[in-house]
């Protein structure tokens, strides 16, 4: 219970994140959200597929494993972002001179 407690809690900072990036263009709100929702439900879907296959293939046992690798990908894809969004910020300062 506790994990999907916290999982949840990411939807709503995430969406809150995409609509701060979509700030320079008011009308790409929309289209924000939109993406936000299609890509937490292709996790929801990669997850179960993946999940399936591993159980099916090599059992029960090794679903662990397998989901720290996937944590670490997404945590490697995260701070991938945050250095993009900090180069990003950077950038933006500069143009504008502050």
């Amino acid at each position: 219970m506790g994990i999907g407690f916290f999982s949840f809690m990411m939807c709503s900072s995430v969406q809150i994140y995409s609509m701060s990036l979509a700030d320079d263009h008011p009308r790409a709100k929309g289209t924000a959200v939109a993406l936000n929702t299609a890509a937490l439900h292709l996790g929801i879907v990669i997850g179960s597929f993946s999940g399936g296959i591993i159980i099916q293939k090599i059992g029960l046992l090794h679903t662990p494993w397998v989901g720290s690798v996937m944590v670490g990908i997404a945590l490697i894809l995260a701070l991938k972002n945050r250095q993009l969004d900090m180069r990003l910020s950077i950038n933006k300062s500069t143009i504008r001179g502050i």
